[in-house]
């Protein structure tokens, strides 16, 4: 599900998203949009955020990490 909602809010492409999930980048492809159906039908519809990532370090753009947390921060 994760997948589907980073792959469809914020375009973030399937092969960042297999690196982040270390998932299988044919298996992400074959079932977003699938999700993303099930995620419409159910009342929650995937729209894009407005906001496309194209790697994984721009996802701390826009949920950075508390100061704290910085040391867990590579990606």
């Amino acid at each position: 599900m994760l997948a589907a909602v980073l792959h469809h809010r914020y375009r973030l492409p399937a092969a960042q998203i297999s690196r982040l999930l270390d998932l299988n980048q044919v298996s992400i492809k074959k079932h977003v949009d699938n999700l993303a159906e099930l995620f419409a039908e159910h009342g929650y519809p995937l729209a894009f955020a407005g906001i496309g990532v194209k790697k994984l370090e721009d996802l701390l753009d826009l949920a950075p990490l508390p100061q704290s947390d910085q040391r867990h921060a590579e990606l």
